[in-house]
């Protein structure tokens, strides 16, 4: 038997692996949710693929697609991203039925760890595209669009698209979204606020606009409507404590808010208009990115809950890097403290914030390198790929020199540095680990899957000597089952973005567990036919489900694996990429 066909073969039975038999009856009740044919979606090497004549990679037999007019009159049509800025096209949703859109977007994930995930998911958002007929959901898509842009945080996103999506100011649910993400981001236009209270009556609104009377300093005039609210049995104490403290009626000055789990975005607005510290357990529920945000920029009593909370929404890319750095510059530390820094170990925000402040604060270059070598130990993979590993890159080691010297932090340095996809920086500190020789080459060679994953500008480096095999053995050497298997997830992701995996290499991995946990099967067959037939916004929309909050890193890499290969069937290589780098962080860290 020939190379290529026992690849084949031992590509084909992992795969099956995955499936349970016989083929699970249909469960989602609906005809157009059907799969074609109970078939795996391959690597994408093993798709017929051709360039179109604008270098588009098409699958085969699909072919151009004519450019459809689009429908600037429909607020689910309308967008804030065109083609030209990043968005996804406007044939985007061409061919997808309504329902399935209806059903998924509300199903987003908002809190996954992945950087590559979240543009995915803004820019599936925010894209100008026409929209499928029909539909049930009150609102129409416009308004599930901007409730999910609400979750994530982007106060920006949120307002371009409200003010692209004509006719959402007269739909509740999209004007309310647009609302509470002005009041969890910044403080709305209270004018603009009323505007949109005159076309809705519900109790929400009215509340809304007592807010406002209490920012404008008519306190008369908030006190009479929450009296009336009360009187009308609105149910909302901590809404009512809130409104009296601020008003001065009764007693509420000497009253205090000791309990806040899950708050909503008018209690935290209320709160910080307030100046008053949010209690302890305000974060002891499961927050949006958006809520998680406007925790950090309050006033947690606790210090170290403010700055779990800048870490949690900076990982689901509500904040950037900047602002975690700042949460660590401002946690109050004992000079002794600072000085011990070394003694850190434990991974967690209050250590990561210490070892931080120690490096700003070393005068010896081998004790702040040594500090900084510790603080990139201190940063799980879950967090490496996003803006808390970007921390001691931009305060600490950007500004470092890649010398002789430095050669024990520079496995750490290169991983780092490629958990960010900033692989000009990374292939520095590997060529560098390679070099030196002993522990710090093996380590480099451990790297080299990274590499592959994270390399978008290729040029002359130590590490193109290094290939599948020797990276194979070093991986390889005295592993146990679940390092194998780690192993093979990294031969899946490599295969998946086209890059060549002999069939030796599937060899020495055989016998390795497949993965207990099996991923959606509706979703994981709607995936094949979505990418099949070039259903560019289905196949990113039922991709970004099957990786759900946990993200790349905690879905098995097989999983993974299938999803790169669709987004590459899609022509979103880059996208695919990043995904699969994200996933080998996990793998290799």
């Amino acid at each position: 038997m020939s190379a290529s066909r026992v690849k084949r073969a031992l590509s084909a039975a992992l795969l099956l692996a995955l499936l349970p038999a016989p083929y699970p009856a249909w469960s989602q009740g609906s005809p157009e949710w059907r799969p074609s044919a109970p078939v795996l979606l391959g690597p994408a090497e093993r798709f017929p693929v051709r360039p179109s004549a604008e270098g588009r990679v098409l699958i085969s037999p699909v072919q151009p697609r004519e450019i459809d007019m689009l429908r600037r009159d429909d607020a689910d049509s309308t967008g804030a991203l065109e083609s030209s800025d990043g968005g996804l096209g406007i044939n985007l949703w061409q061919d997808t039925p309504r329902s399935l859109v209806e059903n998924l977007l509300p199903a987003l994930p908002v809190t996954a760890p992945s950087p590559a995930m979240q543009a995915l998911t803004r820019r599936l958002l925010l894209t100008t595209a026409n929209a499928p007929g029909g539909g049930t959901v009150a609102g129409g898509l416009a308004a599930l669009r901007l409730a999910k842009l609400a979750e994530l945080g982007g106060v920006a996103d949120v307002d371009a698209l409200f003010r692209a999506a004509r006719g959402a100011a007269q739909d509740e649910a999209a004007a309310r979204a647009w609302v509470e993400a002005r009041l969890l981001g910044a403080e709305p236009d209270c004018d603009r606020v009323a505007e949109l209270a005159q076309g809705f009556q519900t109790a929400w609104w009215r509340k809304v606009r007592i807010y406002c009377q209490i920012r404008a300093g008519a306190m008369a005039e908030a006190t009479l409507a929450a009296d009336l609210q009360r009187e009308q049995g609105e149910a909302d104490d901590t809404f009512f404590l809130l409104v009296d403290r601020l008003t001065g009626h009764g007693n509420g000055r000497a009253a205090a808010v000791k309990s806040l789990p899950r708050p909503a975005p008018l209690t935290l607005a209320l709160m910080r208009h307030a100046g008053l510290p949010l209690p302890p357990d305000t974060l002891s529920g499961a927050v949006t990115p958006a809520l998680l945000a406007a925790v950090a920029r309050g006033a947690p009593a606790d210090p170290m809950a403010q700055v779990t909370a800048t870490e949690r929404a900076a990982t689901t890319g509500a904040l950037r890097a900047e602002t975690v750095a700042d949460a660590y510059d401002a946690f109050p530390f004992k000079p002794a403290d600072i000085a011990g820094a070394a003694k850190a170990t434990e991974p967690s925000p209050r250590h990561r914030a210490l070892v931080h402040r120690a490096i700003a604060a070393a005068t010896d270059p081998t004790r702040r390198e040594s500090l900084i070598a510790q603080h990139l130990s201190l940063i799980d993979p879950a967090l490496a790929v996003g803006p808390v590993g970007t921390v001691p890159l931009i305060r600490a080691l950007d500004g470092l020199a890649v010398l002789p010297s430095s050669a024990a932090l520079a496995p750490l340095a290169a991983r780092a540095y490629y958990a960010q996809g900033r692989d000009d920086a990374a292939r520095l500190w590997h060529d560098l680990a390679f070099r030196s020789g002993g522990e710090e080459e093996l380590a480099a060679l451990r790297l080299w899957p990274l590499a592959v994953l994270a390399t978008t500008t290729p040029g002359p480096s130590v590490i193109d000597g290094y290939g599948l095999g020797m990276w194979l053995d070093a991986a390889l050497k005295n592993t146990d089952v679940a390092a194998r298997d780690r192993v093979a997830g990294i031969l899946a992701l490599l295969e998946a973005v086209g890059e060549p995996v002999e069939a030796e290499a599937w060899m020495r991995v055989m016998g390795t567990p497949a993965p207990a946990a099996m991923p959606s099967l509706p979703l994981w067959f709607r995936l094949r036919d979505a990418a099949a037939n070039n259903r560019v916004g289905e196949t990113v929309l039922v991709a970004l489900n099957l990786l759900g909050n946990g993200g790349p890193q905690a879905t098995p890499p097989l999983v993974v694996a299938q999803i790169v290969a669709a987004l590459r069937a899609v022509s979103l290589d880059a996208e695919a990429r990043d995904l699969a780098r994200e996933a080998a962080v996990g793998l290799v860290w």
